[in-house]
């Protein structure tokens, strides 16, 4: 990442935050994951949809744990529509991620959290394969 962009991640203006958000969302850039992670809890939901909609496009398994917080923290969204982008775009993000992802969220649907387990069985479904299904028919 480069400096002008760890500037903008720490601007006060949200769309600069935004923009650099989905600057960082490169296939198999693992590092950027790091610089993502505080954003997650940006008080602009939109900041925070940057933020899933990189990690999907990073596309690594050590996005899961940072996506699941980002869906168990969407309910602190005053804005109701903004919070279901949020996990939306967690569904994408977790279906970009495939595979390597699903014991993640496998864990989500044990969790207590309601969202986090219907956003986890969206992301199933999106992600498919023999894996999936047992999980998907059990929940």
């Amino acid at each position: 990442m480069g400096l002008f962009t760890s500037f903008q991640l720490k601007s006060r203006d949200r769309e600069t935050r935004r923009r650099a958000a989905l600057s960082l969302g490169v296939r198999g850039k693992r590092s950027a994951i790091a610089s993502l992670e505080p954003l997650l809890a940006d008080p602009e939901w939109p900041v925070r949809q940057a933020a899933v909609e990189a990690l999907g496009l990073i596309g690594n398994a050590a996005a899961v744990p940072p996506l699941i917080d980002a869906v168990r923290s969407a309910d602190q969204i005053r804005d109701q529509s903004g919070a279901e982008a949020v996990r939306a775009s967690a569904i994408e993000a977790f279906g970009r991620i495939g595979a390597p992802g699903l014991p993640g969220l496998l864990l989500a649907l044990r969790d207590r959290d309601a969202k986090l387990r219907e956003t986890a069985i969206g992301a199933l479904g999106a992600i498919g394969g023999p894996d999936a299904i047992p999980a998907l028919a059990a929940t």
